[in-house]
């Protein structure tokens, strides 16, 4: 299972709460707002970039 960081756990738990929508899996959420050029400086983070959705 691929592990998001705890910062941002926190943080998409308070946008989930923002929108008042709650996913089940929410590592969804994070691939969504995950962009390519983050990744890129962020290699260890075992994740794909949105544009694969």
């Amino acid at each position: 299972m691929k592990k998001i960081p705890d910062k941002d756990i926190t943080k998409l738990h308070e946008l989930e709460r923002i929108l008042g929508y709650y996913f089940t899996d929410i590592s969804h959420l994070y691939q969504a707002l995950m962009h390519k050029s983050y990744l890129n400086e962020m290699p260890e983070l075992e994740f794909s970039d949105n544009e694969r959705l």
